[in-house]
């Protein structure tokens, strides 16, 4: 008997499009009109490496390809390999951030690993919560938290992370650490201003705070504005 969590993880899935169309999804091209905050700026944005005009992410393959904002292509992320213009590849990029690396400013290609895994799974989200081991807890005023786990062959920001959805099956919150940054990268990540397009939901406005445990700090450390172009069905 499907209990009452999972019906409420159900309709998270229906709200963002449903798995009629999650099968059939091929692409989201998307605009990045702005990516702002403390981190960026620290890793270099704009200095060590562009900012990114273009973003072509194909959910499912776990790749995301990226165009400077003249519409140059700069490379591919690719299930942990990152694919730059001019550069053989580099696989399992991951393992270059260890220890004090993980302080480093970023040149292109580690812009693109940490931009890359996080916009392929951000847009598996809630589709790919039905094959990872999940625990399911109400949240408030009847939302759901779905707590996941994520494999190692999954590129992401930690293997344990959180989402939060809302009474209406909106997903609003994701919590997690961005270990390639540092093991204290705690941060709530919220979601809001969505649009359909295709069929799909998809949020224009990102922005991630600092958590400390329960607590979440009152400034983000990164914010990042999207104007979804065209979602690319089989």
């Amino acid at each position: 008997m499907i209990s009452d969590l999972q019906l409420r993880l159900e309709a998270g899935i229906n709200r963002f499009g449903g798995e009629g169309l999650w099968q059939r999804l091929n692409y989201i091209n998307l605009d990045i009109q702005a990516i702002s905050g403390p981190l960026p700026k620290i890793k270099g944005i704009g200095r060590t490496f562009p900012h990114f005009g273009r973003v072509q992410v194909f959910p499912k393959q776990f790749r995301a390809v990226f165009f400077d904002r003249a519409g140059s292509l700069l490379g591919e992320f690719q299930a942990g390999t990152i694919h730059q213009e001019g550069h053989g590849p580099l696989s399992n990029h991951r393992s270059s951030f260890y220890g004090l690396s993980k302080h480093r400013t970023w040149n292109a290609q580690d812009a693109m690993y940490f931009f890359g895994y996080a916009l392929t799974v951000y847009f598996n989200i809630p589709f790919l919560l039905t094959s990872l081991p999940v625990r399911l807890r109400p949240w408030k005023n009847d939302g759901l938290r779905v707590d996941a786990v994520f494999p190692s062959e999954i590129h992401s920001h930690c293997r344990h992370q959180r989402f939060y959805f809302d009474g209406g099956a909106l997903l609003v919150r994701h919590d997690y650490t961005a270990d390639i940054v540092s093991r204290f990268a705690s941060g709530a990540h919220f979601t809001s201003d969505y649009v359909e397009l295709g069929g799909l939901l998809i949020a224009r406005q990102r922005r991630v705070f600092t958590r400390f445990g329960g607590l979440v700090l009152p400034f983000p450390v990164l914010s990042a504005k999207i104007r979804p172009v065209e979602v690319g069905l089989l």
